[in-house]
């Protein structure tokens, strides 16, 4: 069975399910050849119930008496690059370049794969690679993984949990 724990053994073909969840296509069957991983129609997995979301300055309507720092916040991040976040059925979190006009825009930033992805079995990243036709367990199924809408809040880390000591430190998250 294939796995993504234990041994040095493993170490190679965890490194080769990871290049090709990134888009390596190297391992992947062809028409005429059978390799380590299945075909697949295109490297962005499927998106189904994630919608994207756009991400530039920040623009909450806080004001300082309620919200100290946040004008300063919104003044120091206005030029930030514009980003997509979308998640993905092949259990990532996607950050794509949406600069207008940009020779990069459209172009993955990183990706972010949550730790229950790296389970074994059907369920984590091993079994993304899994063709249809692989005796059970190991047989590829569509499985519905990343698939929310990230949520996207501007949020001030030294008011959090009532706590308000020290100056302003505000993300977006």
């Amino acid at each position: 069975a294939n796995t993504l724990t234990g041994g040095v053994a493993n170490a190679a073909r965890q490194k080769k399910i990871l290049e090709y969840l990134r888009g390596d296509r190297s391992n992947e069957d062809t028409a005429t050849e059978t390799r380590d991983f299945r075909q697949r129609t295109a490297v962005l997995a499927d998106i189904i119930g994630s919608e994207p979301r756009y991400v530039a300055a920040p623009s909450e309507a806080y004001l300082d008496s309620y919200h100290p720092g946040y004008s300063a916040f919104r003044t120091a991040q206005a030029s930030r690059s514009p980003t997509l976040y979308v998640g993905s059925n092949a259990g990532m979190l996607h950050a794509i370049d949406a600069t207008m006009g940009s020779s990069g825009s459209g172009t993955e930033r990183w990706a972010y794969v949550p730790s229950f992805m790296f389970s074994s079995g059907v369920e984590g990243l091993q079994g993304q690679a899994w063709r249809d036709t692989d005796p059970v367990p190991d047989r590829f199924e569509h499985r519905f993984r990343v698939d929310a809408t990230p949520m996207v809040r501007d949020v001030n880390f030294n008011r959090v949990a009532g706590v308000g000591v020290g100056s302003a430190d505000w993300r977006t998250l």
